[in-house]
């Protein structure tokens, strides 16, 4: 991350209400690490379907704050309600596990599958 920029909101839509939020967090609910720039966000759930929905996927966005960046206060409990129209998007995800873990059980039985015939040869 840019050392400029402070991380401040993280949002949940789905493609196909990208104008409606499912859920939104900000500074309350993110860790961050200022010298190395690593995050751990917090999106207390439950969230239906937020992996894997084939007819209606789902999307995490991370915006961003340029301005006061030294006042962001990450972890300290806020009733503010974070509006993400005044910050900027700084990338957007789709939610997938990574790995899937449905190619580490086939890399897996690939593996096996390999191995036995070695033996058998």
């Amino acid at each position: 991350m840019n050392k400029q920029v402070g991380l401040y909101a993280a949002r949940l839509v789905a493609i196909n209400k990208m104008t409606k939020d499912i859920k939104v967090v900000g500074p309350p609910n993110i860790q961050f690490q200022k010298n190395t720039g690593n995050f751990i966000i917090h999106i207390p759930g439950p969230v239906d379907r937020a992996f894997y929905c084939g007819e209606d996927p789902k999307l995490i966005e991370f915006y961003y704050r340029e301005a006061q960046i030294d006042k962001i206060q990450y972890g300290v409990e806020s009733n503010e309600r974070v509006n993400v129209a005044h910050l900027k998007l700084g990338i957007t995800i789709p939610m997938e596990y990574i790995p899937d873990p449905r190619t580490v059980l086939e890399d897996a039985a690939d593996m096996e599958r390999e191995a036995k015939d070695r033996a058998l040869r």
